[in-house]
């Protein structure tokens, strides 16, 4: 579909056929904070991660969007473990910033409510590209958080990968963007929105 390639399949076994990208821009399923429905068996994010640094061209960056389930009362910690893991797979973290939601947390019984997510920016290097973005992320994660870090991490044909594509946002950021996009979901009911979405994209450019 235009300068995008979309695969339905696990990540974990396409990753390594793709050969090396620019950058990764992805929200993965983490600590069972969303419903993915009963078909969902969860993934190994730690080798995701570990296929994800063997892909990044020199100077590339995977932004990674995470957050901790609270269990029991306490944080799972398990974005800090992500993180640390990349750092020992040679990934660089490179920037860790804040993505605060809009929705507002009331503390509970012994602690306050989260309301942030990361996004953890890993780089093989130093980073090729560094484009300041001066407009908050004030929308949902949907379509503002994919095209501000696109316009900062990557340059026009650039190739973005999402290995967790899901209704194809990063890819319908990547056409408006001029990047070329490689976009993988396991879920058939998700990649038929996101050919759907990132057609339409190519169809209506903006003008």
């Amino acid at each position: 579909i235009g300068d995008a390639t979309l695969y339905l399949g696990d990540c974990l076994e396409i990753l390594p056929t793709l050969g090396k990208v620019d950058a990764v821009v992805t929200s993965p399923p983490y600590d069972n904070l969303r419903d993915y429905g009963e078909s969902f068996k969860g993934v190994d994010l730690m080798a995701v991660i570990t296929a994800i640094s063997k892909t990044l061209n020199a100077g590339g960056v995977c932004v990674w969007n995470v957050a901790d389930a609270t269990v029991n009362g306490s944080e799972t910690g398990s974005s800090f473990r992500q993180a640390l893991h990349a750092m020992s797979c040679g990934l660089r973290l490179h920037d860790t910033m804040h993505y605060i939601k809009d929705n507002v947390n009331f503390p509970e019984d012994v602690r306050y409510f989260s309301g942030h997510e990361y996004m953890f920016v890993f780089s093989n290097g130093a980073p090729k590209t560094f484009n300041p973005n001066r407009t908050a992320h004030s929308a949902p994660m949907p379509y503002s958080m994919a095209d501000g870090h696109i316009r900062s991490w990557t340059n026009d044909g650039d190739v973005v990968t999402d290995p967790f594509m899901g209704s194809g946002t990063t890819g319908v950021a990547c056409a408006k963007l001029g990047r070329k996009f490689i976009g993988i979901e396991i879920d058939e009911r998700y990649f038929d929105i996101a050919c759907e979405r990132n057609q339409k994209a190519y169809d209506q450019p903006d003008l």
